[in-house]
């Protein structure tokens, strides 16, 4: 299956389909798969609040790839550690607030996929790359205990994402970000006195 029809099944009903094979789409699918990430962009945003940042592409690209890759990696057991490790390339663009959120339209479904991956196979070294993407990609990859240091600076910089960042944390009740101070503080302002309501005993994990 072409990643056109990974991203499109994705978006439209959350389930997907990967080729038995980890050749490269053609360049054909490429501009594709741009045209269908910006038009997925277009509409996710329209559900942001705030100003939602510009559509980066390649950023996009990258991450409905490394998805992708990761889903055929999980598959197809022939696959050598050295091989799932050059499939799943670090990010080699600027991680700006537009290549965040871009990236996070194909990204936010990793957290499923993660911990899939943990209960079924939690010595595979996928387990340990998914956990390093994760790390970089923090509005992303809220409810994944990465074992590293994640820096959310860029992320809580730019006021939509970083209401997007701590309601999901909220939403997961993911206590390991909120080990971060200014992670914990904005969590704090949210709740206020509704802690009853948003996380039950946030007060005591904290």
């Amino acid at each position: 299956m072409q990643l056109t029809g990974f991203i499109q099944s994705l978006i439209t009903d959350g389930t997907v389909t990967v080729a038995g094979d980890v050749r490269m789409p053609g360049d054909e699918d490429s501009s594709r798969v741009s045209s269908l990430l910006g038009a997925a962009h277009g509409i996710d945003s329209g559900h942001l609040a705030g100003e939602a940042p510009a559509f980066d592409g390649k950023a996009a690209h990258w991450a409905a790839a490394i998805l992708y890759r990761a889903i055929q990696c999980h598959f197809l057991r022939y696959l050598t550690d050295e091989k799932v490790i050059s499939l799943l390339p670090d990010y080699d663009g600027e991680v700006t607030p537009e290549a965040i959120y871009s990236a996070d339209l194909m990204l936010r479904h990793l957290p499923a996929f993660f911990h899939l991956v943990r209960h079924t196979t939690p010595g595979d070294v996928l387990l340990h790359r998914l956990k390093s993407i994760a790390a970089a990609w923090p509005l992303s990859s809220v409810g994944i205990n990465t074992d590293e240091a994640v820096n959310p600076a860029a992320v809580m910089q730019h006021p939509s994402l970083r209401m997007l960042y701590i309601d999901r944390i909220i939403a997961t009740k993911d206590t390991t970000r909120c080990q971060h101070p200014d992670i914990l503080r904005a969590v704090q302002e949210v709740i206020g006195d509704h802690e009853s309501v948003y996380w039950p005993g946030f007060s005591l994990q904290s």
